[in-house]
């Protein structure tokens, strides 16, 4: 799940608007290799209410908060206490799952058949990934796609993009689309492949993971749980900060005296916190109230993850990243066969801060050493289980 300022709910907003898109007609539909299809699954209504609330991989709806969940289901949640509002949530998620028309899962099959021949050449252990989907209302999680187990999730209002891409409608529905599908399936990666990115979150992002990390009554009520996210242990040292300082980054609702919706009301932090001992607390200040900022106040991370909407978990900077170096590849190779000058790596653009570009170039290799067949996996031994005092 993604914020609302990033490119795919900018695009979507354009596509729902009947804006005339331009530009990018063939970005998949070159020259395929013969290879065997992905397998292809669309759950049905009934399916999709199972898969949905399946908490067994990756717990979400057993940690959920009363403010989150109205937000994630689009209104004040009812219920005498948190086991009663956690069931009204799980029974809103159910009455959402819907069944899909035959023409969109043509859609759906059509642009994978159009983008995996490209993953398959550089990224064949991604590619290799199976494709499940599941159809949403519009109501649930402010219409931003997700996933749950091996399965992304798509709102109504994605599926309408898709049938528009499929169509032939070219340019940014086009992209947008395809990054939407490519972003959600390496969650899914993420998810089925557990301790898989941890160097890349390590050594090429710079986080360091916080196994004992203690929440604040101040915080927790706020927080909004990400499905793509579910452990937020996530700590980012700030090197210019003299005292040693870290960040938590944060997904955070707006704290009004109405429910907050999505995705209006909800921002990205950066909690401060500090190492004692072995164990990780949010820092306060000296009322006793926790320390926070918005994340994009923050100026070395912002020069570090530059042009990364989603970067407020190392999941979500890797898909972003990853998405976008295969947007970028796909153009490139459709210039090159259209004999148009090559474009121009958004990694080397002028603009962008030299921190930037050293992420995308490490972030690059990573992923080309890591998703070839050959490739061997970047983990750390094992993480232990969340417990309920973290997220």
């Amino acid at each position: 799940m993604r914020v609302a300022t990033n490119r795919r709910w900018v695009v979507w907003c354009c596509c729902a608007a009947g804006a005339a898109p331009a530009g990018l007609a063939d970005l998949c539909a070159q020259s395929r290799p013969a290879a065997a299809e992905p397998a292809i699954a669309f759950l049905s209504a009934e399916q999709a209410r199972i898969a949905v609330l399946d908490d067994s991989v990756d717990p979400f709806f057993k940690s959920l908060e009363p403010l989150e969940m109205g937000a994630l289901t689009g209104g004040l949640i009812s219920g005498a206490g948190l086991e009663e509002q956690r069931a009204e949530c799980r029974r809103r998620f159910e009455a959402g799952m819907l069944a899909f028309s035959d023409r969109e899962r043509e859609a759906l099959r059509r642009l994978i058949a159009d983008l995996r021949p490209r993953l398959a050449r550089k990224y064949p252990r991604f590619a290799a990934v199976p494709w499940s989907f599941i159809k949403s209302s519009g109501g649930l999680c402010g219409a931003m796609p997700y996933t749950r187990g091996r399965h992304i999730v798509c709102p109504e209002p994605l599926l309408r993009m898709c049938v528009a891409a499929a169509a032939g409608r070219d340019g940014p529905v086009h992209r947008a689309a395809v990054g939407v599908l490519v972003h959600e399936q390496m969650h899914v990666f993420q998810r089925t492949h557990p301790g898989f990115f941890d160097s890349l979150y390590t050594d090429v992002f710079g986080f360091e993971y916080a196994e004992r990390l203690d929440s604040h009554p101040l915080v927790r009520p706020w927080q909004l749980s990400n499905p793509d996210g579910t452990d937020c242990r996530w700590v980012y040292p700030l090197k210019s900060d003299p005292a040693g300082g870290y960040i938590l980054p944060l997904l955070m609702l707006n704290q009004k005296p109405r429910q907050p919706h999505l995705p209006g009301d909800m921002w990205k932090a950066a909690v401060a916190v500090d190492k004692v001992g072995i164990t990780w607390r949010i820092r306060v200040d000296t009322d006793g109230k926790p320390i926070l900022r918005r994340l994009n106040g923050v100026a070395e991370y912002l020069e570090r993850f530059a042009g990364i909407g989603s970067d407020y978990h190392p999941n979500e900077i890797g898909a972003d990243l990853f998405t976008e170096l295969f947007l970028h590849d796909s153009e490139e190779e459709e210039s090159v066969g259209r004999g148009s000058e090559r474009g121009h790596d958004r990694a080397q653009a002028g603009g962008a801060p030299t921190a930037a570009r050293e992420l995308r170039m490490a972030t690059r290799r990573w992923f080309e050493q890591h998703l070839s067949l050959d490739g061997t996996p970047g983990s750390r031994p094992a993480r232990p289980a969340r417990s309920s005092s973290t997220r």
